[in-house]
C-alpha cells in the first residue's frame, strides 16, 4: 500500500493526498466505532476518550480533504479554507491526545463525550464559514505566520501528551502504550514538516502527509485492531481478576470463622474440627495426644485496673508468646475470654509437663508494654491432661484439663497442674 502512495504521489498529488486523507478518516472513524461498541466489555475510559474526540476530528479533516484546492466539491475549495480546517483539526487531536491520559484513572460519561466534542468542532466550522478564523494560506505568499506558528505549538502541546502519557504507562497495556508514543512522535514530525511548504502541492506537504499516514496506521493498530481482538483477552482478564477476588474473599471468610479476630489463634469452632482430625488419628495409630487448659491470672484486676483496651494488648501478647513457644504441630486456640486451649498430637504426659512448665516461665518472664510507657507482667495457670489415659472422648479431656487448670489456680497460680490417673 505506502508503495502503491509513493508511484500515486509523483504523478497526482491531489489524488495522493484525498487516499491519505481517506484513510486516517477511517481509521478515526472505525477507532469511534469499535471503542463505542466494545466499551460495554473494555471499560477502557481511555480508549472512549479517544474515540469520542477523534470521531469529530474525522468530520474536521473530511472537510479538509473536500475542500482541499483543486478537488472543486463544494464552494470553499480553496487552499486558505482547506488549510484552516487542517490546522483547526490538528488543534483538536492535540487537545484529545494531551488531555486523554487523565481517564486512564477516571471514568468517562460518553453518553456526554461524543456531543460535547460535537459542539466545539461545530463552533470551529462556524468560525471558518463566516471569516472569523484567522488566515492560514495565502495565495503566491505561502503559509501565515498563524499557521506556522499552529504548528509548532501543535507540536509542543503533542511532547507534552507523550510525557502525561508516559507519567500513566502502569496505567495502560504496554503494547497500546508503545504504540501510541510512536504514532505521536510521527504526528510531531508531520506537523514540523507542515511549517516548510509554499505551495500545497509541495514536497514538505508530500512528506508531513506520509508521516500522518503512518501515524494512523500505527493509531489504527493501537486501537481499532487491538480492541477487535482484546475484549474477549480482557473479558478472560476480569473473569480471572473476578475468580481471584472471590478467593480472596472466599479465603479471608473461611479466616474469619477459623480465626479468632482479637488473637488471631484458631477459633473454637476451628479447634473442635481439629480435634476430631487428631482424636482418630490418635485412635488409629494408638499415639498419646495431650491437651492445655491455660487461663491467665487476675485477668479482671487487669482490665478493671487499665482498661479494656489494654486487656485486648495483653490477649494479642499472650497469643503471640504461645505461638513463639509451642511446636509447629500444635494447636493454640482463644476458647473464650481469657483461657486458651493447646492440642498436642503425638505427645505423651511428661513431654506436655515439660512443654506447659516452659510456657508458663515465658510468660511469667515477659514485660508487656502498652501506650504512655504503662507495662504489666502476666502470670498464667494451666492444667494438662492427656489422651487416653484421662479421658477417651473431647469433652471429658477438656473436662479434667480444666479441673487441673482450676487446680493450679487453688494452688497459687502462675504454675502448672497434670491430671491425675484418678480424675478419670
Amino acid at each position: 500500500m505506502v508503495s502503491f502512495l509513493i508511484i500515486v504521489s509523483f504523478f497526482n498529488f491531489l489524488l495522493f493526498h484525498t487516499l491519505v486523507e481517506l484513510f486516517s478518516i477511517l481509521v478515526a472513524v472505525l477507532l469511534s466505532i469499535v471503542v463505542w461498541q466494545t466499551y460495554p466489555v473494555s471499560k477502557n475510559h481511555f480508549l472512549m476518550y479517544l474515540g469520542s474526540g477523534y470521531l469529530w476530528v474525522a468530520v474536521l479533516d473530511f472537510i479538509h480533504t473536500i475542500a482541499y484546492k483543486g478537488m472543486n466539491l463544494v464552494a470553499i475549495s480553496n487552499a486558505n479554507s482547506a488549510t484552516q480546517f487542517w490546522i483547526s483539526s490538528r488543534y483538536l487531536e492535540a487537545f484529545i491526545l494531551i488531555s486523554a491520559p487523565i481517564f486512564l484513572t477516571r471514568s468517562i460519561r460518553r453518553e456526554l463525550a461524543i456531543p460535547i466534542f460535537g459542539v466545539v468542532a461545530g463552533g470551529i466550522m462556524i468560525l471558518i464559514l463566516t471569516g472569523n478564523f484567522p488566515d492560514a494560506f495565502i495565495e503566491g505568499k505561502g503559509l501565515t505566520s498563524f499557521k506556522i506558528y499552529s504548528e509548532y505549538l501543535i507540536t509542543a502541546l503533542l511532547a507534552s501528551s507523550l510525557v502525561f502519557l508516559w507519567n500513566q504507562k502502569n496505567h495502560i497495556d504496554n503494547y497500546i502504550l508503545n504504540l501510541m508514543v510512536a504514532a505521536i512522535i510521527l504526528t510531531m514530525i508531520a506537523e514540523l514538516a507542515f511549517t516548510f511548504y509554499v505551495s500545497v502541492y509541495g514536497v514538505s506537504n508530500l512528506v508531513g502527509h506520509f508521516f500522518k499516514f503512518f501515524s494512523y496506521w500505527l493509531l489504527y493498530e493501537a486501537v481499532v485492531h487491538t480492541s477487535l481482538k482484546q475484549p474477549i483477552k480482557l473479558l478472560r482478564q476480569d473473569l480471572k481478576k473476578e475468580i481471584h477476588d472471590r478467593k480472596l474473599l472466599e479465603k479471608e471468610l473461611i479466616y474469619q470463622v477459623s480465626h479468632d479476630s482479637l488473637t488471631g489463634l484458631n477459633s473454637r469452632a476451628m479447634l473442635e474440627e481439629r480435634v476430631i482430625e487428631e482424636l482418630n488419628r490418635a485412635v488409629r495409630y494408638k499415639h498419646e495426644l495431650s491437651v492445655f487448659f491455660l487461663d491467665i491470672d487476675h485477668f479482671k484486676s487487669i482490665n478493671d485496673q487499665y482498661g479494656h483496651h489494654v486487656g485486648d494488648i495483653v490477649l494479642g501478647s499472650l497469643a503471640r508468646i504461645m505461638k513463639r513457644e509451642v511446636r509447629k504441630s500444635d494447636i493454640v486456640a482463644r476458647f473464650g475470654g481469657e483461657e486458651f486451649v493447646v492440642l498436642l498430637p503425638e505427645t505423651s504426659l511428661d513431654k506436655a509437663r515439660e512443654l506447659a512448665e516452659r510456657l508458663c516461665t515465658s510468660v511469667e518472664l515477659e514485660t508487656i508494654k502498652f501506650e504512655d510507657e504503662g507495662e504489666v507482667n502476666l502470670t498464667v495457670s494451666i492444667g494438662v491432661a492427656t489422651f487416653p489415659a484421662h479421658g477417651l472422648t473431647w469433652p471429658k479431656l477438656l473436662d479434667i484439663a480444666d479441673a487441673s487448670m482450676y487446680k493450679a489456680k487453688k494452688g497459687g497460680r502462675n504454675q502448672v497442674v497434670v491430671a491425675s490417673d484418678d480424675q478419670n
